[in-house]
């Protein structure tokens, strides 16, 4: 039989063929009771011999959690005799005590499946009952653009998938263009599981809108969440959001990331975000956070790469902000950004822009950079502009010290500068880490074991990154 459905109907039909009755997981055989496990097949457990018993009355009641994490399965067993067993599958339940001649049981149940209920009187007779689970997130495979689809409305109508993982099993071409855009996963409800791209790439991503605070293939992941081993290829995210309420958040795979990002790349493409609100009255302005890899990040992104353009915009009034990164925006929590790099080309216009070729600005001192390199041109435009190679803006105000920059190069301009929030303002440039283009190329070694050097085609061009180092995992990209 080829698939799970007909190997069940099949052990039932010959089961009933011998003249046994099939209740779910249970046969009876000549008064006896049995539960089987179909997959071996084998009886599992010998359940006595009884017949059943008309007076047990049976109500099970299957809710779904909210997140649609589990179930609790409700059991209700009307009888004015004594029990002497309660048997959910092949768990034994402790029998409560009757109210009114109730017996009720909430038990949790972690997995999808028929969940048999099989109750005993003392005089070992029963009474069976059964509901089918179907709801419960479990574990996906994704295989075209159709699974992908399936999997964004599961997110997005309220499945967290926490504790689940969801596998990429093969290249998936989204087809995006003008007339066929992505809507992000997880506009109404946040991924919490782990996104597993199994080295594989997803091609064709599109969004054009001024709908979604946070703009990706994903718009806001959960602190539970894990993005790893994928790949984007040929990105084209455009985000025009407006509100006088909140900033935005624009990235290649995350809008706003709260969860881990490691072992992710963007190819080639444009990522770009403009705040169109501005600021009212005494109230503070919006900021705009674009990056590669995510707009803003509150946890840590690891052996992450960018090639596409990045472009940040907001209006040039007052207290309006655009925050631009090769790989995010913007960082707190003192988290990490560990063995990354970027390629594309960084701008920003705005009333006072921070742009870095690998993060726009740094919130918390203890934010620590290692182990990175960026060789992508870096520009801004607009009234206060803070512009760097790697961090655009390190440090927050004169009480604290600026974040943590370690073994982390570019080819052009300064590797960071910082200014202070609490009124005054500094524009320190620091050139450490400055390094020419031809000595970058032979830093491999020197940046870390999660980098190798790049290697060459057949006809003589550079396979990954022009010549520059490039992270190892790049070579199991399929």
């Amino acid at each position: 039989m080829n698939s799970k459905y007909n190997e069940r109907e099949y052990i039932d039909n010959k089961l009933t063929d011998q003249g046994m009755t099939v209740i779910d997981d249970i046969v009876l055989v000549d008064g006896w009771q049995f539960q089987i496990d179909r997959s071996v097949p084998t009886i599992v457990e010998e359940l006595g011999k009884g017949k059943e018993n008309p007076n047990i009355q049976m109500e099970i009641t299957p809710t779904i959690s909210a997140d649609y994490v589990n179930a609790t399965l409700n059991v209700k067993v009307t009888y004015d005799g004594e029990l002497s067993e309660i048997r959910i599958k092949v768990n034994i339940e402790e029998i409560p005590t009757a109210v009114d001649g109730v017996y009720t049981i909430d038990k949790t149940i972690e997995e999808n499946g028929t969940y048999t209920v099989a109750v005993k009187d003392k005089d070992g007779n029963y009474k069976i009952g059964s509901v089918k689970i179907t709801d419960i997130t479990e574990d996906m495979e994704i295989w075209n653009k159709a699974d992908m689809e399936k999997f964004r409305d599961m997110v997005n109508s309220g499945r967290t998938f926490e504790g689940k993982t969801v596998r990429v099993m093969a290249n998936i071409d989204l087809e995006g263009s003008e007339s066929n855009q992505w809507v992000p996963i997880g506009i109404e409800s946040t991924f919490a599981g782990t996104f597993e791209g199994n080295y594989h790439k997803i091609n064709n991503l599109y969004v054009n809108s001024n709908k979604y605070q946070n703009l990706g293939l994903f718009t806001k992941i959960d602190e539970k969440a894990i993005v790893q081993n994928l790949v984007l290829e040929n990105v084209n995210i455009n985000s025009s959001y407006g509100s006088t309420t909140s900033s935005s958040a624009v990235g290649g795979m995350v809008g706003h990331s709260y969860g881990m990002i490691m072992n992710c790349g963007i190819n080639e493409g444009i990522i770009s975000g403009a705040q169109t609100s501005s600021y009212n009255g005494n109230d503070w302005g919006k900021t705009t956070n674009v990056g590669g890899i995510c707009g803003f990040a509150r946890n840590d992104i690891k052996n992450s790469y960018n090639k596409a353009t990045i472009k940040g915009q907001s209006p040039r009034e007052a207290k309006n902000y655009a925050l631009v990164g090769g790989i995010t925006g913007g960082i707190c929590n003192n988290k990490e950004i560990l063995n990354c790099y970027n390629q594309g080309s960084v701008t920003g216009d705005s009333n006072e822009g921070i742009i870095g070729g690998l993060v726009g600005k740094y919130y918390d001192s203890n934010t620590k950079m290692e182990n990175s390199y960026n060789i992508g041109n870096v520009t801004g435009s607009g009234n206060t502009i803070y512009v760097a190679g790697i961090v655009g803006a390190n440090g927050i105000q004169s009480s604290q010290p600026n974040g943590i920059i370690l073994n982390s190069y570019c080819t052009t301009t300064s590797i960071y500068s910082y200014y202070y929030w609490n009124g005054s303002t500094r524009d320190n440039k620091s050139n450490d880490g400055k390094v020419e283009a031809n000595a970058l190329k032979t830093y491999a070694s020197k940046l870390g074991e999660e980098f190798t050097n790049d290697v060459k085609n057949e006809d003589g061009t550079w396979k990954y990154n022009e010549g520059y180092p490039i992270l190892k995992w790049q070579k199991n990209v399929k």
